[in-house]
């Protein structure tokens, strides 16, 4: 009986087990059914869409010129904003936003011819006084920026004067070698914004106005960035519709992404290059573009003050060996602040050469006795120093491990502590908040560098190290007033030479950028130290190969 009842039981049960089973089926199919529609119509619809879809590894700090000083804002801000000026793939300056441009004979004023057809974003005339209110905006005390060294010379700010609507003079003290590179780097902004606004808190910053290719649609912090293209754009209506930049912080999220097809183009770890090589869909460019990377000291540090203990941890750490491993051998080793691909790089300089017992051998006469724990000692201080380095950047990771075990080896202890990217640059590089910190640095076009080396840029520039050497400033002041340029690569040398006597940072490597592009992206430009995005209004996505 009972055994009946169960099966009786067992059998209603199957039976209801069925009905809900084929109920819940129904619902699934009916439910896959509809996500394919919807998946369908998505497709068809960003098929109608003209987008390209890059990314950043942190959000923007400041969408505008003026403020910007990290590789996301100047990424995004490239596409929605022109300077007077821009460089072609040889890094010539050719007319943007000015039409032409005449140089004194002394030097030492430029006439610049503006284009008459320009509109900003919001309807409004690009004129003279925006050349004007944007140079005296970078210039004023008032603004937070590291662009001032820029447009100065010896200690004199250039001056921008009105001549007409369409017409606008800049006067320098002396002539001024860098003055059109550095203008290529420093979009115009419009005054009829923010004239009256504090720049520095200014909405602005997060919803720009340009005169670009591309207007500012969207940000959503943490996640995408959304530019739609500018109709009126004064060298023609964009190809593409949209440009959309991802945020994914991590080396390794924007390499799936790349792979997967989610972004379009993207730099490549140099780990990689050989698998990725091999993908259909994308085209491999390579070239060393302006930047380095290095570990720098906080100079008023007690433990780096010297320049001997600086020397000795440049002995100690074996670049040949980070650079095959981490780099799988795609860099150069870094022989101090010029980029190996500028004109003005010298290979005159020597660079440290890897020796340990060197290193010990100049701690030991320091007085850096080791401990019981091998950690060098003085005065019963160890020597033990933090590492500050952008959080996601797998590379980064690598090399102050490196650095970490190559340290220990002569008695020097290293913490390494990851920070996400934005406050590694607002709150920890810029206020000098470090002992030691690993970056990698993008020079301007112009090898001057005198707002990262000049000994009065520690509080105004981004010398960020607080280097400061009078030769070296009489040196860069000199090149930046000087129009040979055969005589510019002498002095630039010079400097090199006391860089590396100094040994202010360990410079690491040059860069060989790897950047992958989906075969669907055209119209990008040459590779080039300038980068590959030069036009971006022509830069289009097709269906296949053309």
């Amino acid at each position: 009986m009972d055994e009946q009842l169960l099966s009786c039981h067992a059998s209603r049960v199957t039976r209801h087990a069925s009905r809900v089973t084929y109920m819940l089926k129904t619902i699934l199919f009916l439910v896959f059914f509809l996500f394919l529609i919807i998946l369908n119509v998505s497709c068809n619809n960003s098929e109608k869409k003209s987008v390209l879809i890059l990314s950043l590894r942190a959000d923007p700090v400041y969408l505008n010129p003026v403020l910007a000083h990290e590789i996301p804002s100047m990424m995004v801000n490239q596409w929605i904003f022109n300077s007077l000026v821009r460089l072609d793939e040889n890094l010539h300056p050719v007319p943007d936003l000015a039409d032409s441009w005449q140089i004194s004979e002394d030097g030492k004023r430029i006439v610049f011819h503006l284009k008459k057809n320009v509109l900003w974003h919001d309807g409004h005339a690009f004129t003279a006084e925006d050349v004007k209110f944007t140079l005296e905006l970078v210039l004023s005390e008032k603004t937070n920026t590291y662009n001032r060294g820029l447009f100065m010379v010896d200690d004199k700010p250039v001056i921008a004067r009105v001549i007409d609507e369409y017409t606008v003079e800049i006067i320098m003290a002396k002539p001024f070698a860098p003055l059109l590179a550095n203008l290529s780097v420093l979009g115009m902004v419009p005054e009829h914004i923010l004239k009256d606004q504090d720049v520095n808190l200014s909405d602005f910053n997060s919803s720009p106005v340009g005169t670009g290719p591309f207007k500012f649609k969207d940000w959503k912090v943490g996640e995408l960035v959304t530019l739609s293209a500018n109709d009126r754009f004064f060298r023609g209506k964009p190809s593409l519709e949209e440009v959309v930049f991802r945020i994914i912080p991590s080396t390794e999220g924007r390499l799936i992404a790349l792979e997967t097809g989610q972004i379009d183009a993207g730099e490549i770890p140099q780990k990689d290059y050989e698998r990725m090589s091999q993908l259909p869909e994308l085209n491999i460019y390579r070239w060393y573009d302006l930047s380095y990377y290095y570990l720098g000291f906080d100079l008023t540090n007690p433990l780096f003050e010297k320049k001997e203990i600086r020397k000795a941890l440049n002995y100690a750490v074996q670049k040949e060996k980070i650079i095959s491993s981490v780099l799988m051998g795609y860099g150069k080793v870094a022989t101090g602040p010029i980029p190996y691909s500028s004109w003005a790089y010298s290979s005159d300089v020597e660079d440290y050469e890897y020796n340990p017992d060197m290193a010990r051998a100049i701690f030991r006469h320091e007085g850096w006795i080791p401990g019981k724990d091998g950690i060098l000692m003085r005065n019963g201080k160890k020597f033990s120093f933090t590492i500050h380095y952008g959080q996601g950047s797998e590379n980064s990771e690598k090399v102050c491990i490196y650095i970490q075990h190559f340290l220990k080896e002569i008695g020097v202890e290293v913490k390494i502590r990851p920070v996400e990217f934005s406050v590694l640059v607002t709150e920890i590089a810029n206020p000098g908040k470090f002992e030691g910190i690993l970056l990698d640095w993008i020079e301007n076009p112009d090898p001057d560098c005198f707002v990262e080396w000049g000994s009065d840029q520690v509080k105004h520039g981004m010398n960020f190290m607080s280097y400061s050497n009078r030769e070296v400033d009489k040196l860069l002041q000199e090149a930046r007033t000087t129009m040979d340029i055969n005589r510019r690569k002498e002095l630039y040398g010079k400097f090199q030479k006391i860089i590396t006597e100094d040994a202010p940072y360990i410079f690491l490597w040059y860069s060989e950028t790897m950047m992958g592009v989906n075969r669907r992206i055209k119209n990008v430009s040459k590779p080039s130290p300038a980068g590959l995005f030069l036009e971006p209004e022509k830069i289009k996505v097709v269906k296949g190969e053309e």
